[in-house]
């Protein structure tokens, strides 16, 4: 991501605007703040009391025919539930390579192909959100250096994160919020990885 570095101080005005927010607008049923405990006290920001909240399992994930073509939020969901808890590793792992290498492969079609699948360009840009924060979370698992950078250059492309109008959408607090959420968490996440990668330290 370009100039990575330079966002710490938006992150910490957007953790700001967080934690003044109500409980009941973060408790979004995507969940787009849980595990973030560690992340949250590496760069020394306030502890916010909710992030321990769980995610409820809404489906069970199945092993055959992993991908994209058959991605729901449901299956974000189940997999960054079991992630969390390291239960059913191997589904896990199956859907994340295939995710992964289906971003890869497809980046120059991507925006396209989420728009056909999901319909407008608002939930499109939600869903690849949702599915950045798993291929993410899989990489804070594994240590596999290629979910990291396909998730780099997701945030890089253009259409998904936007530092200009992320602080407003979270102040705002409107139809852009969870969005919004996740764009935080990945660009918070995203700077802890590379943190740590720059240190030669181990995550």
């Amino acid at each position: 991501m370009k100039d990575l570095r330079i966002h710490h101080r938006l992150l910490e005005q957007c953790w700001e605007v967080i934690l003044r927010k109500d409980t009941m607008e973060l408790a979004d049923q995507r969940a787009p703040l849980v595990n973030m405990e560690e992340i949250v006290a590496y760069f020394k920001l306030q502890p916010y009391p909710h992030l321990r909240q769980q995610i409820e399992r809404t489906s069970v994930v199945q092993p055959n025919q992993p991908g994209f073509k058959n991605l729901s939020e449901e299956i974000l969901l189940a997999l960054r539930q079991n992630l969390y808890i390291t239960a059913d590793m191997d589904t896990v792992t199956l859907w994340a390579e295939k995710l992964m290498r289906f971003c890869e492969i497809q980046f120059p079609t991507l925006k396209g192909r989420a728009v056909a699948k999901w319909g407008d360009r608002s939930a499109a840009r939600l869903h690849m959100l949702h599915l950045a924060v798993l291929l993410l979370d899989y990489y804070l698992y594994s240590k596999d250096l290629r979910f990291l950078n396909t998730v780099l250059k997701l945030a890089d492309s253009g259409w998904l994160i936007s530092g200009k109008t992320l602080l407003r959408d979270l102040k705002e607090g409107k139809g852009s919020f969870v969005s919004a959420l996740f764009q935080f968490r990945i660009l918070l996440i995203t700077e802890y990885a590379l943190d740590h990668l720059q240190k030669g330290a181990t995550l």
